[in-house]
Parts: structure tokens; C-alpha cells; sequence
């Protein structure tokens, strides 16, 4: 039975997955990099996907573990992952300072240092400076974006959470990101979307803190 604090827990979790979705979404507006409906879609179901099967290797783990190893793994994995989000401004910089990867780059879907780059620098998905996402850009960038998905989807579901719920929010979550995101990038370029990353990191830490109270 479907309960306020089961949409809100659901509604939580979509939305700090989503904020890098959303910080995507400022570089394109910033960078004035179009983004087609079709893209949009396409990135927020991957990452849907992404996490709906992390979740379902969650689940399926879950019986297996005693209850106590279950709390623990998941308590662990939203708390490093919340703290990486606390620190996104740092890890971001020292990606973009070693990775080393300029626009000479050659294009490839699979490239990981590029995924990397894409993570740090969501702009830099747009390789050959056409100011809009192509195809092969669109995969790249949905494959960057459903990076946390894994982590954070295999974390809940070792906790008792609504996976459907939470796959259905994070689809709305996502494309919602990537349009309010580039709306306000092409407002306010400047904006710090580490404050963005904070939130994020708080919501996860706080739901990891709070499944052990």
C-alpha cells in the first residue's frame, strides 16, 4: 500500500540522483549546447534503467545477507556516496585537472576517461563543437549520468524501498532536471552548481543516517 512516506522516500531518492542531471543541464544553458526532447528522453530512461536494474541486483541480494550486513553495505554506500556529493566541487576540479582530455579528442561511446571527463564537465560531451547533442553524445552523456544510479540503486534496495516507485520518479525526476537545468544555465551561467551537489549529498547522507535509527 502506497504511503506519503513511501512517495516521499521514492520522490527523495529520484531527486538526488537527478541533481547531476540538472547540473548537466546549466552547462548546456551556459554553454547556449541544445538539447533535443528525443535526447532528453533517451538519457532519462538509461538512467532510469541504469538504476532499476541496480536495484534489482539489490534485491535479490538482500535474502541472501543477514539483515545486519544488509543495513550495514547500504548505510555504507549512501554515506560514501553522499560524501562524494559533499565534496563534488573537489572531485570534479581534480578530475578536469588529470584527465588530460582536450576537444582533440577522438570520439568514442566506450571511452571511460571520456565518460570521466563528461562527469566533471558535462559541456565537454559536445566533442565536435556543433552547440547541440548528437546521437553518439546522447549515449555518452546517459552512460555519464547513470554512473551514481548503480551505487545508490543497489544501496536503497537492500533496504525495504519501492523500487517501482523509485524508477518511475526517477524518469520524471531526470527529464525535469535537464529542462529546468538548462533553463536556468541560460539565465544564470554563473550559478555554483556545487550548492546543487550539497543537497544531494545531504539527502543521501540523512536517508543512509536515518535506516540505522
Amino acid at each position: 500500500m502506497l504511503t506519503i512516506v513511501t512517495l516521499a522516500e521514492a520522490a527523495s531518492i529520484a531527486a538526488a540522483l537527478s541533481t547531476d542531471a540538472f547540473t548537466a543541464g546549466i552547462a548546456f544553458g551556459g554553454g547556449k549546447i541544445a538539447i533535443r526532447l528525443k535526447s532528453i528522453l533517451i538519457i532519462s530512461i538509461v538512467c532510469s534503467a541504469v538504476l532499476g536494474l541496480a536495484m534489482l541486483a539489490g534485491k535479490i541480494a538482500a535474502p541472501l545477507l543477514p539483515g545486519w550486513v544488509a543495513t550495514a553495505a547500504a548505510f555504507a554506500i549512501l554515506f560514501i556516496l553522499g560524501a562524494m556529493k559533499l565534496l563534488d566541487g573537489l572531485v570534479r576540479s581534480i578530475i578536469l585537472k588529470h584527465s588530460g582530455i582536450d576537444k582533440e579528442i577522438k570520439f568514442t561511446a566506450v571511452n571511460l576517461k571520456f565518460l570521466v571527463k563528461i562527469y566533471a564537465d558535462p559541456a565537454a560531451v559536445d566533442i565536435d563543437d556543433s552547440r547541440e547533442i548528437s546521437g553518439m553524445e546522447t549515449a555518452a552523456l546517459a552512460i555519464s549520468l547513470s554512473i551514481d544510479g548503480i551505487a545508490a540503486g543497489f544501496g536503497t534496495a537492500l533496504l525495504d524501498v519501492n523500487a517501482v516507485l523509485v524508477v518511475i520518479a526517477s524518469l520524471l525526476f531526470n527529464m525535469a532536471a535537464l529542462l529546468l537545468g538548462r533553463i536556468v544555465g541560460a539565465k544564470a551561467a554563473n550559478l555554483a552548481p556545487g550548492l546543487v551537489s550539497w543537497v544531494c549529498g545531504g539527502i543521501l547522507i540523512l536517508m543512509a543516517v536515518s535506516k540505522l535509527i
